[in-house]
């Protein structure tokens, strides 16, 4: 097995590192500044307490959580370090995201690097003023799809269609969004139906099980929180 030449190797290392140390100071610096409860973060912040204190069930409040489950566990977990003296909730609750944004731009440095996407884009993304905005200061969890979502494209352009699909299964679980892109991940290579099919099932079953016991517990209040969602005025 072939490996990397030392000075191949400290130059991916080079090409990876500026961009992340780039984008984590800018993001440090976003989240910190903008450390109070307002807006999206408010509205998380109450999810989590409905979470600690009332119950298990996100869907139960009024016009506050229209996403797939798992966001909410991130809300409760930064609630409940903030009442044990942990961080506060809104620099708690941004860290998953400043996570997600570091990995993406790593990924597209790797990208960059292996010439499948151009070596500006890890510094574009690094320190796009949309970027910072939506996650830093907003504390919109966009990265995280958006990163399951490049995993699963990078997968399938390696053949790999099973953890391609199980990558957007994974996106489509953080935010609805990505179940967009099924259809051009799932036949853009000229597939069989079958092989389709297979990857249409392991993209949306994950998300479909996950929401199964909400379902069950009060579907009506699922429907009207996740399905019938039509946007929340904030102005």
């Amino acid at each position: 097995r072939l490996r990397p030449r030392p000075a191949r190797a400290a130059a991916v290392r080079r090409a990876l590192l500026g961009p992340v140390l780039l984008a984590l100071a800018l993001r440090l610096v976003a989240v910190l500044a903008t450390d109070r409860v307002v807006a999206d973060v408010e509205r998380y912040q109450r999810v989590a307490v409905h979470l600690l204190d009332v119950s298990w069930n996100p869907y139960e409040t009024k016009r506050l959580y229209p996403y797939p489950p798992p966001w909410a566990a991130a809300e409760a977990a930064a609630e409940w370090l903030a009442r044990r003296g942990t961080g506060s909730f809104p620099v708690n609750v941004k860290l998953p995201v400043l996570a997600a944004d570091l990995l993406l731009v790593a990924l597209l440095a790797a990208a960059a690097g292996a010439g499948r996407a151009s070596p500006l884009a890890p510094w574009l993304y690094a320190a796009h003023p949309v970027s910072l905005l939506v996650g830093g200061v907003h504390g919109q969890f966009d990265a995280i799809p958006l990163l399951f979502l490049l995993l699963a494209t990078e997968a399938l352009a390696r053949g790999r269609r099973d953890a391609s699909a199980l990558a957007l299964a994974a996106a489509i679980a953080s935010k609805s969004f990505p179940v967009l892109a099924l259809p051009f991940l799932a036949f853009g290579t000229r597939e069989s139906w079958r092989s389709a099919a297979r990857y249409v099932s392991l993209a949306l079953a994950p998300g479909a099980l996950l929401l199964l016991p909400f379902a069950v517990a009060d579907f009506g209040a699922l429907r009207r929180e996740l399905f019938a969602y039509g946007g929340i005025a904030d102005f």
